[in-house]
């Protein structure tokens, strides 16, 4: 893997790493777990807290040694401590019944389970498959610009993630209850909530870029802003999580076929726009498939839930919430010639008038009345820390 990469030091930090999968594993049932339990606070809670946690020990590590090694060994050693209270919490949630499973249960599970898994593991490949594609066809140079720019912002597994967590087991019940229209309005209503925050995020990284890869990796890595806003180009699609409707329609075989039909997508498009317009050709390339993904998942879910000529998609939502954007975006991208030189004086000013334009937009199209959210965070204060 090493050799594959054009860089025989990694050998040494893939070793170290080796640990990690058997830490997390075990831990990523957790969600699962206590959902089902109906413990959504928790699963909340601890998502939060342990993210936290990984971060403070990945920096602290960081900050202690300054080797790309001790940001590895921070991670293994976070996931490690935070295996211990996963299992507890797991283990306290389902008091009832026998600790050793039965074999049909076992049975079920792995009928159920075994074509996500693969699923995930593809998806996990095929997001990285360019910068490999890259590391293989380019120079460490030009793959070290590449890699810093060629990522997505947390926000999208904080966010997506938990809501769609939280929406499974309604998408089963009214599955089975053969609520499609219901089902339906709650997929669209979550999905536009997590687009009214991924969109505005996706409009400013593609105006702010340079600047964020300035403050983050340096001005050597100024370029990496290139792959930085083709890959915020994936915002949108990331608003939902396709493969939770074809789970709560036991449609697990679908899910896998996707991610093999991505995966193939992908490489043989990263190998050729890679060839002909340089290593930035492979940030196209998985958005390309990812858009063609996310293209063919929804057109399955619409035959199984019968909805004939209707959309699965809030395609006026979306309409609306890409308007509402383009203001602040303008507006942002007019001023950059006035703002500081200093970059995070630059973010700050940008940030500030990004979001005070937004505010208005979402107010006058009704997408979000900030003045609403305000009196909720008010009235869920003790009356102490009232405002």
């Amino acid at each position: 893997m090493a050799w594959r990469f054009n860089n025989p030091n990694i050998a040494r930090t893939l070793l170290i790493l080796a640990p990690y999968p058997l830490f997390m594993l075990p831990a990523s049932g957790l969600s699962a777990c206590l959902i089902a339990r109906n413990k959504i606070k928790q699963v909340a809670v601890f998502n939060v807290i342990s993210r936290l946690f990984m971060l403070v020990v990945i920096i602290t590590a960081v900050l202690v040694w300054r080797t790309p090694a001790a940001a590895v060994v921070g991670t293994v050693v976070g996931a490690g401590i935070v295996l211990l209270p996963a299992l507890k919490l797991m283990f306290a949630s389902c008091k009832v019944g026998s600790l050793l499973p039965s074999t049909k249960g076992m049975w079920s599970q792995l009928k159920y389970a075994v074509p996500l898994g693969l699923a995930g593991i593809i998806g996990t490949i095929s997001l990285s498959l360019d910068k490999m594609i890259v590391s293989s066809m380019c120079s460490p140079e030009q793959f070290a610009v590449y890699v810093n720019g060629a990522i997505e912002i947390p926000l999208i597994g904080v966010l997506t993630g938990s809501v769609i967590a939280v929406l499974i087991p309604d998408f089963v019940r009214m599955y089975k209850a053969d609520q499609y229209q219901e089902l339906r309005t709650l997929w669209h209503r979550a999905m536009v909530r997590c687009l009214s925050f991924l969109l505005p995020a996706m409009g400013f990284i593609l105006v702010m870029a340079p600047e964020i890869m300035r403050v983050l990796f340096s001005a050597k890595y100024e370029e990496s802003a290139y792959p930085f806003r083709v890959y915020a180009l994936m915002l949108p699609v990331r608003a939902t999580v396709f493969g939770a409707v074809l789970m709560a329609t036991n449609r697990t075989k679908i899910v896998t076929l996707g991610s093999l039909l991505n995966l193939f997508a992908n490489g043989v498009l990263s190998v050729l726009f890679v060839y002909f317009i340089g290593p930035m050709g492979a940030a196209w390339a998985t958005v390309l498939s990812v858009i063609g993904l996310a293209l063919f998942y929804s057109k399955i879910i619409s035959r199984r839930l019968n909805f004939g000529g209707q959309s699965f998609l809030p395609w006026k939502s979306i309409l609306r919430l890409f308007v509402a954007i383009t203001p602040p975006t303008i507006i942002v991208m007019a001023i950059l010639f006035v703002l500081p030189k200093n970059d995070i004086l630059r973010l700050m000013l940008a940030s500030i008038v990004f979001l005070s334009v937004l505010a208005v937009c979402y107010d006058r199209l009704k997408i979000l009345k900030f003045v609403n959210v305000v009196h909720k965070i008010k009235s869920s204060l003790p009356n102490r820390w009232s405002f």
